[in-house]
This record gives C-alpha cells, sequence and structure tokens, in this order.
C-alpha cells in the first residue's frame, strides 16, 4: 500500500503544479520561443507541453534541446515542461535518464508506481490526465493565441 501512496502523491503534485500554470502545446522551436517570448513579456509562468506520443518520435535530447535553445532567447521566461511518452515505459525511462523534469504516460498501475518512484529518485515528476493547454498544431497566429491564453489564465488578473 505504501507505492500507492507515493504514486499517489507523486500523481498529485504533478496534478496540482500543472493546474497552477497555464499550458502551451509546442510543435516545434518556433512555437517554443513564440511561447516562451509572451510569457516573458507578460511576466506569467509557462508550462511547455509536448504533443501527445512526441516522446517516442522527438525523443527526449530533441525536446530538452528545442527548449533549451527557446530558452537561451528569453531568459526571464519562467518555465517548465512535460514530454508525453504516450503508452511507452521505455519511452518514458529514456526521458527521465535524459533529464527530462516531468513527464506524461498512460500505463497500468504497477509501471505508474515504479515509474514514480524511479522519477521522484531522480528529482522528476509523472503528471497525470491530459493538458489543459492552447494547442499551436493549426493556429494562424501563435503570437496573439498565447497572448489572449496566458493573459486569460493569469491569476493575477
Amino acid at each position: 500500500m505504501r507505492k500507492g501512496r507515493r504514486r499517489a502523491a507523486a500523481l498529485a503534485a504533478g496534478r496540482a503544479h500543472a493546474a497552477a500554470e497555464p499550458a502551451v502545446v509546442v510543435h516545434s522551436g518556433a512555437h517554443a520561443k513564440i511561447a516562451l517570448s509572451v510569457a516573458a513579456e507578460l511576466g506569467v509562468p509557462i508550462i511547455l507541453e509536448s504533443p501527445a506520443g512526441a516522446g517516442r518520435y522527438l525523443g527526449a535530447k530533441v525536446f530538452k534541446q528545442m527548449l533549451t535553445e527557446a530558452a537561451r532567447e528569453f531568459p526571464r521566461a519562467r518555465y517548465s515542461a512535460v514530454l508525453d511518452c504516450g503508452d511507452s515505459a521505455g519511452t518514458a525511462m529514456n526521458a527521465l535518464r535524459n533529464g527530462v523534469g516531468a513527464i506524461r504516460i498512460e500505463a497500468p498501475d504497477d509501471v505508474l508506481v515504479r515509474l514514480a518512484d524511479i522519477a521522484a529518485a531522480l528529482g522528476a515528476r509523472i503528471v497525470s490526465g491530459g493538458p489543459r493547454a492552447l494547442d499551436l498544431a493549426r493556429i494562424d497566429d501563435p503570437r496573439a493565441a498565447c497572448r489572449a491564453w496566458l493573459t486569460a489564465c493569469d491569476p493575477h488578473e
């Protein structure tokens, strides 16, 4: 039962963090730069989410590199990131080994318990549920959409 409590605590922490900040699904380095530039301008923290299953086709290293390059251009931006690993425990393990701080995975409870333990030991977390996020996939003006989304989500207003 102890593992169940650890898993619940790890997942609750992921949900609480995700609910506290607005999220934007970024499909490219350009999307990440736009989201971070608007977040920095508005002075709000943001979660940069990968698209569903991106851990499998993009990979942890590429995702981290994409965000690091974007963050270099906007050092005042406060952000965290979540890499979606789909239903692949192997992809999730690779992401954790490569220093991804938060992952999303759909897996059986026993697998989630083991991954939550590993994530906690590495200072990472597992985020559950789908993101309530602005997805920049098919948006004509991502900068305007980010501004509207982050303004609407700003708890200070």
